[in-house]
């Protein structure tokens, strides 16, 4: 076999057989061993453990005040290695590792590192010493905010625990990890694919022959390889692993071993390998595993961290830009659609967490000159390298592959990116907030986006490749269009809102039903957003201003959709209750419907538009809320979600006067009548969209056509709400 060789995640990587042998490195003891004061030889089980015939366990994890110091003590090691490696110190590790940046690969399909010089590396002492490690520039700080606290799974006796150098048990059939690899291939590399998923399958295949080898061999003496071994590698079969086991709630196996062992593994003796490596590729692969997994798992801080750090990361090693691409054929040409494939999967997930807790973004969209990738599969992906010619290195965009459901949402995310350029614009509320035209463009580009979904979207699946997926980014890039204040609630920004956040809460609810999605936490966010925008429009809007979507029955179902759904995953994850007994709380206290006056009030009364429904929020619900605002404010972030309870909380509710409403109605019977068309013919004006089953093309009621507050000035183009979206568009 070639000593040059395809790594198992897309990357070129040379070995090197005269490097020098690697400085013994330091033992970690087992539990046993360490309680007793002997010295453990560092074999699962230790030779101690065999002789006395008892269990050979690790030794627990540390926790409270020791853990943090752990965790400083690294920092500081951590710092020093790094300026000592700056400074050219400690050559001997990058030349172990390998050169990658010209890599020399031969023209065949390359293979992964011989099974059989893998299983006498397992006989290596595994415990890194982190001062000889970890390679130049490796984030430090960034890899140290991936640390959690994470509880200890205990296998049963009957079962040999996972082995500190991250095989795969022997009790883990090859059915169930086949089950996992395609839990993450369905669910997470079919929306990022930044893992060349064809080399990790083999990795994960070679990886556990070795391993079975290395346990029906521990006890022999075999002789230490002279060449560094690719333990980096090790960190992404732990980790895909990890997260199958995450994303597959219906595994039994689960309750014997859970993910957070394989997660546990891969950090803790695997990752430091990783950042030895001197390729920055690998490092923002390995950043994009930790935030695959930070994703469905219940810490907002972690996921924006990671998500941050990850984007940020992939500018100084300018993946943003075209110029910095390799210009040569057949391994250099695998190379840049890898490096594409990660910069644009950061980009998506940047975006989506910008989005989501109204950041703003890592770097803007005008700065990124780099091409997308090819929409090639990855079974074809060298093939397809090797054979194109430099004139035409892009697949037709009509072709459906593993990577272009991928594609389809990435221009989702950069019309969102387009949104958010303009709501976070400091001189929002005084030059864009009023006005329609740019809206009216990114709508124009939201349909021709939505008309194409149907050639991407699965129709047999139930995943994050479904088309009522695919709905829920239409349905929240509608919702995110307006910001509703009380000052805009009561124009199109009130009725726009609440049919699109609607739309927004019933397709979750719908994905809950058909077990599509495993809880993701920033969609719980994101059902949160939507139920407490969807109350503040009744809050801030008086009835007489009211459309009829506030009085649509699937208004209401979508209230009680988020709070059920909120209550359904607090009881998985304790972290959202806050955000279960805060919807509760502002559900209970908005009135959805005012009563009218009293008939015995006083004429003055009725004039100043008395009502008997609530004026504001009761003290002790708006105490209970203002307590727990804290908590809150750590978990949402976005701060319009936070404005508008911070005025629920403490403000009026609004309510104008009586000769303002007779005034409102007077304009509601004459000028705008309800579900009265735009006849105007002008084009804009509303906004089309494609009825199931061929029917023809129909024009949809503009919003406008509610009875909205005269003292708005609004430009004389109205928007029409797109209507539902149907996977079958």
């Amino acid at each position: 076999m070639s000593n040059n060789s395809y790594s198992a995640i897309g990357m070129m990587h040379d070995d090197h057989p005269e490097a020098p042998r690697a400085k013994r490195q330091r033992v970690s003891a087992c539990q046993r061993c360490r309680h007793r004061k002997q010295k453990c030889d560092d074999e699962r089980p230790c030779s101690n453990c065999v002789r006395s015939g008892k269990s050979c366990n690790e030794p627990g994890p540390q926790s409270g005040l020791e853990s943090i110091q752990v965790l400083t003590e690294k920092l500081a090691r951590l710092e020093e290695t790094n300026s000592r490696l700056q400074n050219g110190e400690n050559s001997t590790v990058r030349a172990s590792s390998g050169s990658i940046l010209s890599p020399s690969v031969s023209e065949s399909s390359p293979k992964l590192f011989d099974a059989d010089s893998a299983s006498s590396q397992m006989n290596l002492p595994f415990q890194p010493d982190l001062d000889h490690s970890l390679g130049r520039n490796a984030p430090a700080i960034g890899l140290l905010a991936t640390f959690s606290q994470l509880q200890t799974t205990t296998v049963s006796e009957g079962r040999r625990e996972i082995h500190v150098l991250g095989r795969i048990e022997p009790g883990l059939p090859p059915d169930v990890i086949s089950m996992l690899l395609n839990t993450y291939y369905t669910r997470i590399h079919c929306r990022y694919p930044f893992l060349y998923f064809q080399e990790l399958l083999d990795t994960v295949q070679q990886w556990q022959e070795a391993a079975e080898r290395r346990a029906h061999e521990y006890t022999s003496t075999a002789s230490i390889p002279t060449k560094r071994p690719e333990l980096w590698k090790g960190f992404f079969v732990n980790m895909v692993l990890s997260i199958g086991l995450l994303l597959q709630k219906d595994a039994g196996f689960q309750s014997n071993l859970s993910h957070h062992a394989y997660y546990r593994l891969a950090v803790t003796r695997f990752l430091s390998h990783v950042f030895a490596h001197t390729e920055r590729l690998i490092h923002l692969q390995a950043y994009l595993l930790l935030a695959m997994h930070a994703l469905h798992s219940p810490s907002t801080e972690k996921i924006i961290s990671v998500a941050s750090a990850t984007m940020r990361y992939c500018v100084m090693a300018h993946l943003h830009l075209a110029e910095r691409e390799p210009d040569q054929p057949g391994a250099a040409r695998v190379r840049s659609q890898i490096r594409r494939r990660v910069f644009w999967s950061a980009y998506a997930l940047d975006r989506v967490v910008g989005t989501m807790f109204d950041l703003p973004f890592s770097v803007p969209d005008d700065q990124i000159t780099v091409s997308m990738y090819a929409n090639v599969d990855d079974s074809q992906l060298w093939e397809w390298c090797n054979s194109a010619s430099r004139e035409d290195t892009e697949e037709p965009e009509s072709l459906h592959t593993s990577v272009s459901y991928a594609m389809h949402v990435v221009y989702c995310r950069q019309l969102q990116s387009e949104i958010l350029n303009h709501t976070l614009h400091r001189d929002f509320e005084t030059r864009s907030d009023h006005r329609l035209d740019w809206r009216q463009r990114i709508l124009d580009e939201l349909d021709q986006w939505k008309s194409s979904c149907h050639r991407f979207a699965d129709a047999k699946s139930k995943s994050y490749t479904s088309g009522h997926w695919l709905g829920m980014i239409y349905n929240f890039s509608l919702a995110i269009l307006f910001r509703p204040t009380k000052s805009s609630v009561r124009g199109p920004a009130g009725d726009w809102t609440v049919k699109a956040c609607t739309q927004a809460c019933l397709t979750f609810r719908k994905l809950q039903r058909e077990g599509s999605i495993s809880e993701p936490w920033m969609g719980l966010i994101g059902q949160f957003k939507c139920g407490i925008t969807l109350l503040y429009c009744f809050f801030a809007t008086p009835p007489a201003y009211r459309t009829d979507a506030f009085d649509s029955p699937d208004t209401l179902e979508a209230i009680r959709a988020c709070s059920n759904i909120l209550s359904i995953i607090a009881e998985r994850w304790p972290q959202s209750q806050c955000l279960r007994d805060v919807f509760d709380i502002v559900a209970r206290e908005i009135p959805l419907v005012d009563r009218p006056p009293i008939p015995r009030m006083g004429h003055a009364d009725y004039e100043r538009g008395a009502y008997s429904s609530p004026q504001h929020m009761r003290e002790d619900s708006a105490k209970a809320l203002e307590d727990k605002m804290a908590e809150l404010d750590l978990i949402v972030v976005h701060r319009d979600t936070l404005r508008m309870l911070d005025e629920m909380m403490h403000e009026d509710f609004p309510r104008p006067a009586e000769s303002v409403r007779s005034e409102v109605l007077s304009i509601q019977t004459t000028e705008h009548p309800v579900n009265q068309q735009n006849s105007s013919g002008q084009p804009g004006l509303n906004f089309h969209v494609v009825p199931a089953r061929d029917t023809p093309v129909a024009s949809l009621s503009p919003s406008i056509d509610h009875f909205m507050d005269p003292s708005l000035e609004l430009s004389s183009t109205m928007l029409g709400f797109p209507g539902e979206f149907e996977p079958g568009w």
